[in-house]
């Protein structure tokens, strides 16, 4: 990211939309007086108070940056994730059809720098990671890239895990506390977790699609144990 972008994504966890509501209120005000008012003291107060209010309002509009914003900055960071696969022949081969891929995303809540409610009152932070997980002939691919939004940081793992190394594959809820402002309140969040040799936790926001993949690995996992 470039860092105009940074710039933009730091305004969103940290400048307030009340600017632009208090230059909205004072434009209204304004032209009420205008309109309404009575005598030379409410044109006089009209005339300060609107355009006081239009330039606050407009100054707030260009800096805000709206969660819509955010997705696309999102979105643009962890596209071309899977071109590269579909593209390669050999490896189109060994997906197992009955297992479309699946993306996972979430954000990271421990430890997180900056944090805040989207108007669905979900909370996003700076730290996202992202996963895609194919289900192939032998084992699970997994493309995995975590990122910040407020500094240039990117990283993508590429894991390769045979079906007779997982001895388990679970989605995991988790739970941390968070502040905002004077209150403390616990944020849940689930993970894709996979045990083997080693264990892999994967963010991921859960849904009828994830569950579904779980429950038809966990079926291949038992054919191979057979």
């Amino acid at each position: 990211m470039d860092q105009k972008q940074l710039k933009r994504n730091l305004n969103y966890f940290t400048k307030s939309d009340t600017p632009l509501y208090v230059g909205i209120g004072l434009l209204v005000v304004g032209v009420a007086l205008f309109f309404f008012g009575y005598g030379y003291i409410s044109y006089v107060i009209a005339s300060i108070l609107a355009p006081v209010g239009l330039v606050l309002a407009l100054v707030a509009a260009s800096r805000r940056v709206t969660d819509a914003d955010m997705n696309a900055c999102i979105a643009k960071l962890t596209e071309g994730m899977e071109v590269d696969l579909v593209e390669n022949p050999k490896f189109a081969k060994r997906m197992l059809k009955q297992i479309p891929m699946i993306k996972l995303q979430n954000y990271i809540f421990d430890n997180a720098l900056a944090h805040k409610y989207a108007k669905n009152g979900a909370v996003r932070t700076e730290k996202l990671e992202t996963s895609l997980i194919y289900a192939l002939d032998t084992e699970l691919y997994v493309v995995h890239r975590c990122f910040s939004l407020l500094a240039d940081e990117c990283d993508t793992q590429v894991y390769e895990i045979p079906y007779t190394d997982i001895e388990s594959i679970e989605i995991t809820e988790q739970q941390t506390k968070m502040t905002f402002g004077k209150n403390t309140r616990t944020v849940a969040y689930s993970l894709l977790t996979i045990k083997g040799a080693s264990t892999l936790e994967l963010p991921m926001q859960s849904n009828a699609d994830t569950d579904e993949f779980v429950s038809r690995v966990k079926r291949v996992l038992a054919e191979n144990k057979q």
